[in-house]
């Protein structure tokens, strides 16, 4: 397949050059966010961390995921690397104590011991940067195994790391993926949600819905005002309660595809979204040091590396 993803070390520069901003990146409560947007905001906190002098090293933990976006790629702006902890309790920020400058989060409540700095600032007298490429071969994302095994693992990754895999699942996927909106249930903080509710979305020209959904109800209603292109990310625990809690008659009208990781999708749960949806869950195999390797459509012989 011909590339259409485009470079994530120039994408805030191929915008500006291309000069397309009114176009849409995020859909946040209802909003509609534009590049123009987008790109504001992540020269306002790219002024605050300068600053407040450039760390190595900053801890992004946000849930909102518009606002994880604006965190990531200003850290990436100024040179440093951005660590993603698995989730933010005490006892796991702890650990980043004195290994970080700063901790970026829209969590601002309750002290952890390091400074916290809000992805999104009001100050009006920041302006548009100029903006460059980032390194391809520097290492400029951390995360961390799930420690199911023992003790959680750093993984680094260069941007090169993130843009083969994007290129790998566009050619496996992108048919599918066209003009799709991304829906998800599962965290940006991890390796599958990072690649395919954000990365993969922003370098594609696709919009990306801000909101991790907990409630099928709500997440079900939502696609289906969302239009009739769209793209779920999911996991087993999510998809496993689909078919019992919502009706699913009907989905192919608003969804083109449901994509499923972190572990095995049993096969009963599979059979079931099957028949009442009319769609066949893509799972994605794989780890975070690995990214993904391999996918299956339970019912299909087919299985090929992504």
């Amino acid at each position: 397949m011909e590339r259409k993803v485009k470079s994530l070390s120039s994408i805030l520069t191929r915008v500006i050059s291309c000069n397309d901003q009114s176009a849409v990146i995020c859909r946040k409560d209802g909003v509609d966010i534009s590049w123009k947007k987008f790109l504001l905001d992540v020269s306002k906190l790219y002024q605050i961390l300068c600053e407040e002098h450039v760390s190595k090293k900053y801890l992004v933990y946000c849930k909102s995921s518009y606002q994880f976006s604006v965190a990531l790629f200003s850290v990436w702006q100024t040179g440093s690397v951005c660590v993603l902890p698995p989730n933010n309790s005490k006892e796991v920020l702890k650990k980043f104590d004195g290994y970080v400058g700063a901790f970026i989060t829209d969590q601002l409540d309750g002290d952890c011991g390091m400074k916290k700095i809000a992805p999104l600032q009001n100050d009006p007298e920041c302006g548009n940067i100029r903006f460059k490429d980032i390194p391809e071969n520097e290492i400029r994302l951390e995360l961390f195994t799930s420690g199911t095994t023992g003790e959680r693992k750093c993984i680094k990754k260069t941007i090169a790391n993130l843009s083969l895999e994007l290129q790998d699942l566009y050619e496996r996927f992108g048919t599918m993926l066209t003009n799709a909106r991304t829906f998800s249930t599962v965290s940006h903080q991890h390796i599958y949600g990072l690649l395919h509710k954000i990365l993969l979305p922003v370098c594609t020209d696709r919009l990306f819905v801000d909101e991790t959904y907990f409630y099928p109800e709500k997440l079900i209603a939502d696609m289906n005002d969302g239009g009739d292109r769209n793209v779920l990310i999911s996991g087993p625990a999510h998809l496993k309660l689909l078919p019992e809690l919502v009706n699913l008659r009907g989905m192919t009208k608003y969804c083109n595809a449901i994509f499923s990781s972190g572990s095995l999708l049993d096969t009963e749960s599979a059979k079931k979204i099957s028949l009442q949806s009319g769609i066949r869950p893509i799972e994605v195999l794989g780890s975070t040091e690995t990214g993904g390797v391999a996918w299956r459509i339970q019912g299909e012989s087919e299985e090929s590396k992504t």
